[in-house]
């Protein structure tokens, strides 16, 4: 029988992309998965690590003398597992409720409307479809020359399940995966070393970042080298430690070594080739805004697209491809007002462009700045460390970009985020009055005085 919509992979784009095929119509949805549905997210991403932040945190608050033991740490583990587990099958009952096929197994393309899929045991069946939806999503990337061992050298999806801790570990890269890492594993006790090749800590975000987490880690304690790239990594026997090797001649000792560069997207296995499916130089799915690939009857949604690697990004990319291929409509992907947030302490939030990045562009802009100084809601807490940045557009005053670090700026930085998507200008913010005291106000005063 011939499907009318497949949707290949389960996490949240595909799981968006099934719910909102059959909400547009489509008769019968396939959703094909090879692992646990809920994807990166749910499993081995956002999910797990903010309940690690959260455990980590009590464990911290509680003055942990050394590292936490593997008894106890094992009980967090297996709650996080549990919670993980559950998560998952909800998401699984939910699209069966709805009338979703799901087939588990590896898909690949025999032609633009056939596919195969492999299942576990080395089975095939082959499924056609009116419509496919691609959201395979991504992999942690690797070092060259430095593979996962899953021992020795790991990746973020190994370290959801270290147990016990090392006594120390080197993390390689300073984005949002090494950040919480860092904040996590310090937490429990462990030596923590940030190893980051270009010159500041969070390179894609805001340049005044770098100087609150410099201060930060040096309380904390964890030793941070940037502008050093890592030329190799030498496992010791038994995989008993590693020393990671700078440019620079210095070497790092540690148990074990984390590599947190980036993302790897996942169109490997696709043979895209065989669908007629062109790919960028990243290995990314091409599409147009209206996310349709190269032959019009096949769309891709999520991190497999390059555009936006965030799993709500992916859920909203999901749920457009899902009735935009079944004859439905949804506003176009608002990739301009999408924010993003680092969970750390304290967390750092943005959305749009940062000043630097606008100038990078050509957009004529200017910037302007507050520190949670100036706070007293922060200065109550005794959380001043941060600041809130609006940037604006020169000539029209539109915002067009925001960063914010400090408590709650994960919550925050949607004001910001709808000023954006709104297309609103500084005058537009005019006569809005902030709760006293909050962190919120804050962006109050900083609009008020720009």
């Amino acid at each position: 029988m011939v499907k009318q919509c497949i949707v290949i992979g389960g996490g949240p784009a595909g799981t968006a992309a099934a719910l909102s095929a059959v909400g547009a119509g489509a008769g019968s949805v396939l959703l094909v998965e090879r692992d646990a549905l809920g994807g990166t997210c749910t499993n081995r991403g956002c999910i797990p690590t903010k309940f690690f932040l959260s455990k980590s945190s009590r464990l911290y608050e509680k003055g942990a003398p050394s590292v936490v033991s593997a008894a106890e740490w094992g009980k967090v583990v297996a709650h996080k597992n549990a919670l993980v587990q559950g998560l998952s099958r909800s998401i699984a009952a939910r699209c069966q409720a709805k009338g979703v096929e799901i087939a588990k197994g590896s898909a690949r393309f025999i032609n633009s409307h056939e596919i195969e899929v492999i299942d576990s045991a080395g089975g095939r069946v082959v499924h056609e479809g009116e419509r496919i939806i691609i959201a395979t999503g991504s992999r942690p990337a690797e070092l060259p020359g430095a593979p996962s061992d899953g021992n020795a050298i790991i990746t973020s999806d190994e370290a959801l399940y270290l147990n016990p801790l090392p006594r120390s570990l080197a993390i390689i890269g300073s984005g949002a995966v090494g950040a919480e890492f860092a904040f996590i594993f310090t937490r429990l006790g462990v030596a923590v070393t940030i190893i980051e090749a270009a010159p500041r800590l969070f390179p894609a975000e805001d340049a005044d970042v770098d100087a609150i987490f410099r201060k930060t880690y040096a309380r904390m304690g964890v030793t941070v080298h940037t502008g050093s790239s890592v030329v190799g990594i030498e496992t010791r026997a038994g995989g008993s430690g590693v020393t990671v090797l700078l440019d620079s001649g210095t070497a790092v000792e540690a148990d074990k070594a984390l590599v947190g560069i980036g993302r790897i997207l996942e169109t490997g296995s696709l043979d895209c080739e065989a669908g007629g499916i062109d790919l960028d130089p990243r290995g990314g799915i091409k599409v147009g805004d209206d996310l349709r690939t190269s032959q019009p009857h096949v769309f891709a949604a999520g991190d497999v697209t390059g555009k936006m690697l965030l799993a709500h990004a992916a859920s909203y990319m999901g749920e457009y491809a899902g009735r935009k291929a079944n004859g439905g409509s949804f506003p176009p992907v608002p990739y301009h007002s999408i924010p993003w947030a680092t969970f750390t302490s304290p967390e750092v939030a943005a959305v749009g462009l940062s000043l630097e990045r606008a100038e990078h562009s050509g957009v004529a802009c200017t910037a302007g700045s507050v520190p949670l100084m100036d706070n007293v809601k922060a200065r109550i807490d005794r959380t001043t460390d941060g600041f809130v940045k609006v940037v604006l557009e020169k000539g029209t005053g539109r915002i067009i970009g925001g960063t914010i670090v400090g408590p709650h700026a994960s919550d925050l930085i949607h004001i910001i985020a709808l000023a954006i998507h709104q297309r609103m200008t500084l005058s537009d913010t005019r006569g809005f009055c902030f709760a006293h005291p909050s962190i919120a106000e804050s962006i109050g005063d900083l609009l008020s005085l720009m």
